[in-house]
């Protein structure tokens, strides 16, 4: 099995679960994968699993156990070569999973990879950055975002980085035996910038991917983002012209 993708499923509303996971199998890959969820004691949001029941397989905690807690906990089920870690808000494009695993197997130090992230108005998402500290906290969100919002994306380059977002991001199974991959001690935020710190103190590269896609936040279909003609029809609804001028990367 070349990759193991794993979503947690916490307070989402169950169209978002499914249009998530939708994204994941129109995914085009020359590879085989399988698709974990992991269940954080999530009633409403779990209704988005019926139509992928014979896809998935689902973890089912009694209670929530956390970001980290539960996504280590798919990590130990996964038989991957590669785990891709997938937030339930989050979509895909069809060969994001390619291009990162490309990357990867492309790059031997490689750590970690993260794709653009763009918001659902597709407009740019801050989710990579310099190693983690104060300085560089203040430096992306005061100085760094700003500007990066007026570029145009398609300027954007692959890049070794500090930290890509956790929002999509790939590494290898066999950095993590037991699938201790987050710090369970952080219950949630910050585990992917002390994940990538972690990693890079190993001698592992975090790569930032221009070219590999995803929408981080949105609540209406991926197709629906990318189809000609399909305006805002609604706040938060990604705009296609942007997406179309990303994809072309």
């Amino acid at each position: 099995m070349k990759l193991s993708v794993i979503l947690v499923i916490s307070f989402e509303k169950p169209q978002m679960v499914s249009e998530a996971l939708a994204a994941v199998f129109a995914s085009q890959v020359g590879f085989d994968y399988e698709v974990i969820v992991v269940d954080n004691a999530a009633a409403e949001a779990a209704l988005g699993l019926a139509p992928f029941r014979d896809r998935v397989q689902v973890l089912r905690n009694g209670e929530n156990l956390g970001f980290t807690r539960a996504n280590n906990r798919g990590a130990a089920r996964a038989v991957g070569e590669y785990l891709l870690f997938l937030n339930s808000d989050t979509k895909v494009f069809p060969d994001t999973f390619a291009r990162l695993v490309a990357c990867a197997d492309s790059r031997p130090r490689a750590g970690a990879v993260g794709p653009l992230v763009l918001n659902g108005d597709g407009s740019f998402q801050l989710s990579y950055g310099r190693p983690f500290s104060l300085f560089s906290e203040f430096w992306q969100k005061a100085v760094a975002a700003p500007l990066a919002r007026r570029r145009d994306p398609r300027r954007l380059a692959a890049r070794e980085v500090g930290w890509v977002s956790g929002c999509c991001l790939l590494t290898r199974s066999g950095y993590f035996p037991g699938g201790k991959v987050f710090d369970e001690e952080i219950f949630l935020y910050f585990d992917d910038s002390e994940l990538c710190a972690r990693l890079r103190k190993l001698g592992h590269e975090i790569c930032f991917l221009a070219r590999a896609h995803a929408l981080s936040g949105v609540q209406v279909s991926l197709e629906a983002a990318t189809q000609p003609g399909r305006g805002r029809a609604e706040r938060g609804s990604p705009d296609h012209r942007v997406i179309e001028e990303v994809i072309l990367l």
